[in-house]
């Protein structure tokens, strides 16, 4: 790069760039943004003449969801459906021109250091033979970066994307196709990671509704018998405490909720976090007893830590 300098004890260091050097990126940026407008301008032409239904347009769109949350992913959807200036702008920012323009745009204006880093993170996953796309890799944070440019696809004793793995559930559990960079370095992570050496007991809150189906899966597991196996197609997330157990889900009023009691046998590959473990996906989950309903009225004297509700839990094993 222009602004590399090796200084006088081998480093590299980095020059201030100069108001020149400033301008023309400025100069280059702003053709490409012209660019994109023109080239979005005439996608929108095209599309405008032959739209979807309404269904095909959520269906387009809902697969795309990142949100933690499963009502919020189902509301966003519907409007951007229903909206169709919205509608063009989703479909254009996964066409392949809107890709190569827009990564054009970003590494215009990335740092060098943060350059750098992407490009020995880039050799990094062709090294080992992952396909990715490189404005997602771009949009990568510093310390991720980092981490992966220096072949890192676990720090300490958590797979990078620890804390991401909750956005990608929504789409994964539903059956829809998945590419982004964070599930491949997840699942690269589990690859890599140390297995536990001794077994340990963790725990996992889960609720559902009606809006989003969840629900079913709740019934599911308190009709559950000895011996039935569920296997999750998202990334589950558990705690090493009781007291500390959360859902993303909404739950309905009255519906219940159910505190699974997990057993992760030796040699199982898990991401931990402080207290909080991350299971890799498609994990497969035995009962090994059988759930015990507790009135809703009755929770709060179980989450309040004045009594040990262990005995009430769904206990289960997870095979992964």
């Amino acid at each position: 790069m222009k602004m590399k300098a090796i200084s006088r004890y081998g480093c590299a260091t980095y020059l201030k760039p100069t108001s020149k050097y400033k301008k023309n990126i400025r100069l280059k940026q702003g053709r490409i943004r012209q660019k994109l407008k023109m080239c979005e301008h005439k996608f929108n032409s095209a599309q405008s003449t032959n739209l979807p239904s309404y269904q095909d347009r959520y269906r387009n769109v809902i697969s795309d969801m990142r949100n933690g949350k499963p009502a919020g992913n189902m509301l966003i959807a519907e409007t951007i459906a229903n909206n169709i200036d919205l509608y063009l702008k989703h479909i254009w920012q996964k066409n392949p021109v809107y890709k190569k323009l827009q990564l054009a745009l970003t590494l215009r204006g990335m740092k060098p250091e943060k350059h750098i880093l992407y490009r020995k993170a880039q050799k990094i996953l062709k090294e080992n033979n992952l396909l990715f796309d490189k404005m997602q890799l771009a949009d990568l944070d510093f310390k991720t970066l980092k981490s992966l440019s220096k072949g890192e696809f676990v720090t300490g004793n958590h797979v990078l994307m620890h804390g991401q793995a909750y956005y990608l559930n929504f789409a994964l559990r539903r059956g829809f196709q998945v590419k982004d960079i964070e599930q491949i370095l997840l699942n690269k992570g589990f690859e890599k990671i140390k297995p536990l050496k001794y077994s340990t007991v963790v725990f996992r809150k889960v609720q559902g509704n009606k809006q989003d189906e969840s629900i079913n899966f709740i019934n599911r597991l308190i009709n559950a018998k000895k011996g039935e196996t569920f296997t999750d197609l998202g990334y589950s997330y558990a705690t090493i405490y009781q007291n500390k157990t959360m859902s993303a889900g909404n739950n309905d009023k009255g519906s219940p909720i159910v505190i699974m009691q997990i057993l992760v046998p030796p040699k199982s590959k898990v991401s931990r976090y402080g207290f909080e473990f991350l299971f890799p996906k498609d994990s497969r989950y035995e009962v090994i007893e059988e759930a015990q309903v507790i009135k809703p009225e009755e929770w709060k004297k179980f989450f309040n830590g004045k009594e040990n509700y262990s005995k009430n839990c769904m206990k289960m094993t997870v095979t992964i």
